[in-house]
């Protein structure tokens, strides 16, 4: 049975994951800079400098919607890790529809354990492979939710809803799709505190207002609950001429934050208490992409990140910054 106890802020148990450190000696901020950081970089974050708008949202719908019609339409390897899939997952993998997961577009695999009876949120949940897989793991006491703006994903996820259920051995469906934005969960209808864990799969990057869904996460997380995901961080800060490449925002390096830019992100949102528990980087074959982001080098990270009740006092060192805090 999962509750918030069942992670250990002093570590915890990672059976899907090798724990890795940033390679960054001395920390990213120490504590003036993150007063700094937030008045430059939520502005960046938020897109309130108008670099990103709805024109974004709808590149993105467009790409995962009408361009791309399975995963071996992607021209990097941001949004496919297969080796991200420990052994012991693949059997859970298989039970799921053929359909769902050729039209899976994730970039790494970001599945906490000890979660029977727990409550998740999928942000973009696409075509549902990972609503799917967390399905079988928090069991028929358990409820999964997947929000995702795109009709024809939602479509595929929605189509294989009583399939699964009957392939999982179950009474009844224990998932449902929602149709919204991350940025405005409230509009999906998820109210305060009433998510144990959230999961994004390499859909925090296309959000044209990171600064927002940080927000919302922190907001529909019970205390005690986490965010685990993966995303796509770049080694420098991305131009503005290619934040809104559509090529660039479909393939997820157009709208990835750096490392820094992230910490600030979740900061703002209230929370310094996380770490990094898997890192790959990103391949890049397509001689056009490599021309447009030049020397910048990205990579796939999974992460979690702590809502803790009120002021946890002394917080163990985070990952990234090698500061310390509490949510």
């Amino acid at each position: 049975m999962w509750t918030s106890a069942s992670r250990s802020l002093k570590g915890g148990s990672f059976p899907h994951h090798v724990c890795v450190s940033n390679s960054k000696k001395g920390g990213i901020f120490p504590a003036f800079s993150f007063m700094i950081a937030r008045q430059i970089l939520v502005p960046f974050i938020t897109g309130s400098w108008g670099f990103m708008s709805k024109q974004t949202l709808q590149s993105v719908q467009d790409y995962y919607g009408k361009v791309l019609k399975t995963k071996e339409d992607l021209q990097t390897s941001a949004c496919c890790t297969a080796d991200a899939i420990s052994a012991d997952m693949r059997p859970l993998l298989l039970n799921i529809h053929e359909e769902v997961r050729a039209k899976f577009y994730g970039c790494g695999l970001p599945i906490p354990s000890e979660i029977e009876g727990a409550t998740i949120l999928d942000l973009g949940s696409g075509s549902g492979q990972d609503v799917y897989l967390l399905a079988q793991l928090v069991g028929e006491t358990g409820h999964v939710i997947g929000v995702d703006m795109t009709e024809e994903q939602l479509a595929v996820a929605n189509k294989y809803v009583d399939w699964h259920a009957e392939k999982f051995g179950f009474a009844a469906p224990n998932v449902e799709f929602r149709k919204g934005y991350i940025e405005d969960l409230k509009g999906a209808g998820l109210e305060d505190s009433t998510v144990d864990v959230v999961v994004s799969n390499c859909v925090v990057n296309l959000s044209p207002d990171k600064h927002a869904v940080m927000r919302e996460v922190f907001r529909v997380l019970k205390p005690g609950g986490e965010l685990y995901f993966s995303d796509v961080y770049a080694s420098e800060a991305v131009p503005d001429a290619l934040k809104t490449d559509p090529l660039l925002l479909g393939e997820c390096l157009g709208g990835a934050l750096t490392e820094e830019e992230f910490e600030a992100a979740l900061t703002a949102a209230g929370c310094t208490d996380f770490e990094v528990t898997a890192r790959t980087p990103i391949e890049i074959d397509n001689e056009e992409i490599r021309k447009k982001v030049g020397d910048i080098t990205f990579a796939s990270l999974t992460v979690r990140a702590f809502k803790e009740p009120g002021c946890c006092g002394p917080s163990r060192k985070n990952i990234l910054s090698q500061s310390t805090g509490c949510c």
